[in-house]
């Protein structure tokens, strides 16, 4: 049951950071779904661009308030889902960082946090809930990446 949550987030970080470099239009999104559905055997949605939202699922206190959704991908096989989304801002990385951190006040719990002048990381749990989430910036912008999932951490 690990090693399926294992490989899952691994397909979302690598999916994900190949759609953002991309940027496909909903025909790519389509064939890629379908070929990561054939080679997973689990269930898959992909969201690039003008047309990324905030998935339904996603727990709301994770969106970083006032930033733009620029992909999300949702992989599920037997019965877990892992989520991925990708956000960008104008708010300092620092802003953005201690946000996350003060989620502890919400009810998320801190499992690590590694942070640098390049950017953080920080793993998060609540309840069966877990998230990681990435910090960094880019081309004068704050890239924020969250995956959340059951049993993630």
């Amino acid at each position: 049951m690990k090693k399926t949550t294992i490989l899952l987030v691994a397909v979302v970080f690598v999916a994900t950071f190949a759609l953002a470099c991309c940027k496909p239009e909903r025909f790519t999104e389509r064939v890629i779904e379908k070929a990561l559905e054939k080679e997973g055997g689990g269930d898959v949605d992909i969201n690039v661009g003008g047309d990324a939202t905030v998935p339904k699922d996603m727990p709301k206190e994770l969106v970083y308030t006032g930033a733009k959704v620029t992909s999300s991908l949702s992989v599920q096989k037997e019965g877990k889902q892992v989520t991925s989304v990708s956000f960008e801002t104008r708010s300092s990385m620092t802003r953005v960082t201690t946000y996350y951190k003060g989620l502890s006040g919400k009810g998320w719990e801190s499992a690590l946090t590694v942070s640098g002048t390049e950017g953080a990381q920080l793993l998060l749990r609540k309840g069966d809930m877990g998230a990681v989430i990435t910090v960094g910036e880019t081309d004068g912008k704050t890239v924020i990446g969250v995956v959340y999932g059951e049993d993630l951490n």
